[in-house]
Formats: C-alpha cells, structure tokens, sequence
C-alpha cells in the first residue's frame, strides 16, 4: 500500500487543485496561469513581484499556445531578460538543457529507498529538470515543486507540459524556502540543487526542510564549492570565493562587470559546521562526478579534464583533494 491511499489528504485524486489544497490547507488557493499555486509572503527579491509578474505572464502565452515549444520557451526566456549578458545566456541555456541528465545523478544520491516514504519535494526547483527526471521514475509519488520565482515555475510548466508531466501527479509552489507552506512531517524526501546558495538564510531553510519532512526522511543538496580552483560558476570569475565576503561583489564587477549578490557558496568546513549546527546535526558532504552529458558541453581541454576529475574523485585521495578544491558538493542528510 503507497503513502497515496494510505493518507486519506492524498487519497488517489489527480486533480492538480484537490493536491495543492491538501498540501497547502489554503482555501481558496490563488493560482497564476491556472497551474501556480502563488502562497509567497515575501517579495520576490532579484526582480520584485511586478516584474517577476509581467515576465511571467509572457512565459505562460507561450506555455498555453496551441504550437507550444520547450526551446522557443527558453529563447523566449532570456530575451525577456535583458540583464543577462550574450555568454550568461549562452552558459546558462547549456545548463538548462542538461538539467535533466543531472538530475539523474542527484536520484541517485538520494536514494531509491526514499519513495517509499511518501511525496517528494524539489526545493527551488527552477526549471523543473529534477521534477521531470524524478517523476518519470517514480510517476506513482506526488511531487512538488517550488520557488519563489514565478517566472521560473512557468518555465518548469512548460518543461513538464514538453515531457507530457502536465497533466499527472506534479504540482507547482511560489513560495521561499525560509518559510514553506506546508504541514510537519509532509514529505518523504527533499531535493534542492544549486539552491542553498541562494536562500537569504541557509540554517533557517535547513531548519524548515527538517520540519516538512517525515522521520527516516532525505535531504539532498547540490551546491558549488566556496574554495574551488575552478571559476566560480555564476559568474566565471576566478578566485571569488577565496576574497573576504565584503571584496567579491566589487571584485567581480571589476573583472567581468557581472552582479554578484544573492550567492553565498560554502567549503567543506563550512558545511561541516552548518549541518552540525542544523536540527539534521550532521550529514555526509562529499564531491560527486561530473554528469555525461555537461562533459559532452564542454571543449576539448575542459572535457578531458573533466573526465579526469570523474576518475580522480572515485578514488579515497583524490576524494580528499576534491572536497577541499573541487567544483561541487553533494550533501546528504537523514531526520532521525
């Protein structure tokens, strides 16, 4: 017997509303675009709510058209985002192309045992890559997704709409991480990649993710490494994270003109000491391989040595080197 007809708050319904309203306990719930639940108490920080808003709805005419295309959606995406410099865009479209084959490799980080404890949750979920990857292998679990970004959601929309999801058991959230919108002990596991980095506060998020999940329940976390040797990937700028707090934003701009706010990347200490200090009171931080199909992006250099790194880490000393220099984290905590 699944979680799904053991719970009578989820008891078999496959309409998207009825889910929304038995996870949120809103009544009546507002929705934006007919498949957004919007329950942030907070403004959306980068943009604001009325620009987040407006480059939301023009997403979502091109998510309900009739000749509806997930790479038009993109395109669409970042001509809508003027602050987004001709190589960001060329880098973050990348990104978003191979999300799903990340994806794959965070599952696997997370674990099969997990779906047995019932709905999933993907914690900053942008644009909907892991959603895809994990509904497909678990299409009899719930899952929802949430940012709070809603033009964001409308692009994971349209990413389920394209890999035929729309319509099953996914449900979409605005809402920030610090305060979610859900009961106590609501999921059996919770992803979040490429996200802790970007909350305004890491103990408190970490502190909520405890609270939704049930006990024996999963995090999982992908986030950079603040002392890797390699650029810092929001911006590509080499030796961000080794510059005081106060010195990186005016460093970056002075390198490459870029922004560089909202972005708080941790090191392996620092990561030791948050889940220390977290309810989780501790976790497994290591540097996982690269994924096949960000190597097949790279040139010929990085992806050689890309592909050395993928044998480096599986090895004890190579591991060791990596989660002091290395690109990335992996962190996986359990609630007891």
């Amino acid at each position: 017997m699944t979680l799904l007809v053991e719970s009578q708050r989820f008891a078999g319904s496959t309409d998207r509303t009825d889910l929304l309203r038995a996870f949120l306990n809103r009544h009546p719930i507002e929705m934006f675009g007919g498949v957004i639940a919007d329950c942030r108490r907070a403004e959306e920080s980068y943009l604001g709510d009325a620009e987040d808003r407006a480059r939301a709805r023009a997403l979502m005419e091109l998510v309900q058209s009739e000749h509806f295309d997930f790479e038009e959606l993109i395109e669409r995406l970042y001509d809508l985002s003027p602050e987004v410099g001709p190589e960001a865009r060329r880098r973050q479209t990348s990104h978003l192309r191979t999300a799903e084959a990340r994806a794959e490799i965070w599952l696997e980080a997370l674990g099969r045992d997990t779906a047995g404890l019932g709905p999933r949750l993907d914690l900053g979920c942008g644009s909907g890559g892991f959603l895809v990857a994990s509904a497909r292998r678990e299409p009899e679990l719930i899952h929802v997704g949430i940012d709070p970004a809603l033009r964001w959601l409308t692009v994971a929309a349209g990413r389920l709409k394209a890999a035929g999801l729309d319509g099953g058991r996914v449900c979409l959230v605005a809402a920030h991480a610090e305060e979610l919108p859900f009961d106590a002990e609501t999921f059996g596991s919770v992803a979040a990649g490429d996200v802790i980095e970007h909350v305004n506060d890491q103990a408190r998020t970490l502190a909520e993710v405890w609270r939704v999940l049930k006990p024996g329940g999963r995090l999982f976390l992908a986030s950079p490494n603040r002392l890797s040797l390699t650029p810092e990937p929001h911006v590509l700028v080499w030796g961000v994270g080794w510059l005081p707090e106060t010195w990186r934003a005016a460093y970056v701009r002075c390198v490459n003109g870029a922004e560089y706010r909202q972005i708080r990347n941790l090191s392996w200490n620092e990561w030791q000491r948050l889940l220390n200090h977290s309810p989780f009171g501790g976790g497994r931080v290591e540097s996982p391989r690269l994924a096949t199909a960000e190597l097949r992006e790279f040139g010929g250099l990085k992806r050689g040595l890309g592909t050395l790194y993928n044998l480096l880490v599986t090895h004890g000393f190579g591991q060791f080197l990596a989660r002091r220099v290395g690109p990335c984290f992996h962190v996986v905590c359990q609630k007891r």
